[in-house]
């Protein structure tokens, strides 16, 4: 099959990775709830955290790319990293009070309830200016959801999520 061929219907690879990968996500988060139930949910939301730093630094190495603090992402990247470990906190709390079925509705339809909300919150004139500006909060709001703001920060003319 060629790169210009185009799929009518998902094949059973990507399939089953899809349903593959949305099993090892909801175990993700019944193993919070299970260990929450012996730790305190902002402790393991910090040890996790750390212990994550491991393989991303690892892959780095790996991959020859350098650690590198400058260019003015540094701040940036401490705010996304402050933000994003105060909404991983309200999910592990989250999860002490209801169940995970709730808080996964709720936390994996985020990215819907905030794209609704600024289409209300946000007037903007129907000008380029604004569309442009409506496609780069996506995208921010995108590498924040992934974490990718701080492990690859996107270059100042980069037009990719």
């Amino acid at each position: 099959m060629s790169v210009a061929q185009r799929k009518e219907r998902i094949d059973l690879f990507g399939g089953s990775m899809l349903v593959g990968f949305s099993a090892l996500l909801a175990v993700n988060q019944v193993m919070v709830k299970f260990v929450n139930a012996g730790m305190n949910p902002v402790f393991q939301a910090g040890l996790r955290s750390a212990c994550a730093i491991l393989p991303v630094v690892l892959y780095m190495l790996i991959r020859g790319r350098k650690i590198n603090f400058g260019g003015g992402a540094l701040l940036p990247g401490i705010v996304c990293g402050l933000l994003f470990a105060f909404e991983f906190t309200l999910l592990f709390l989250a999860l002490d009070y209801t169940t995970v079925a709730r808080t996964s509705i709720l936390f994996y339809t985020m990215p819907v309830w905030v794209a609704l909300a600024a289409h209300f919150s946000f007037r903007a004139k129907a000008d380029s200016n604004a569309r442009q500006r409506s496609r780069a909060g996506c995208r921010r709001e995108w590498r924040l959801r992934c974490g990718a703001t701080i492990i690859l920060p996107a270059t100042r003319h980069s037009s990719a999520i």
